[in-house]
């Protein structure tokens, strides 16, 4: 079994999060957004409801998801950064359903996991990234870079 990699180049992060915003997919560009940026792992991110991420009351994205891990059941507070907030706007103006990665044939699921990975193996083949790129490879970049910072040394 081959092991995910994380991507290791910022240069490289950028061209694989722009990947879908230049082919005018929000959706997909955001997938990979959160996934860097925010440490889910994917089945969490494919939860997600727009009640978790947009307060329509308020009119506004919310600053922290408190979300109750798959995997684990553990309950989790994430951050949203400019970045993670940034993508969900370009999503919201073609929102459909409840779940922010909805399914476009059932509006009432999520896409799968097997259709997030086609999202980011796409994107990865179409810059030509090197390693071995899954949707773990997103968690694990969160990790590098925390890591390269000084945050968990």
């Amino acid at each position: 079994m081959a092991t995910a990699e994380p991507i290791r180049d910022k240069k490289q992060l950028r061209k694989m999060t722009d990947y879908w915003l230049k082919r005018g997919n929000p959706r997909n560009h955001a997938i990979i957004v959160l996934g860097a940026y925010t440490a889910l792992r994917i089945v969490d991110i494919l939860r997600l409801r727009w009640e978790d991420v947009y307060d329509a009351g308020l009119g506004e994205f919310r600053s922290h998801v408190d979300l109750s891990e798959k995997k684990t059941g553990k309950q989790k507070v994430i951050a949203l950064n400019s970045q993670a907030i940034a993508a969900l706007k370009r999503c919201l103006a073609e929102r459909q359903g409840e779940y922010v990665f909805g399914n476009n044939r059932k509006l009432e699921k999520p896409i799968s996991r097997v259709h997030a990975w086609r999202i980011i193996r796409a994107a990865a083949e179409g810059i030509e990234a090197s390693g071995r790129i899954s949707c773990h490879s997103l968690r694990k970049t969160f990790g590098y870079f925390a890591w390269k910072a000084g945050e968990y040394r």
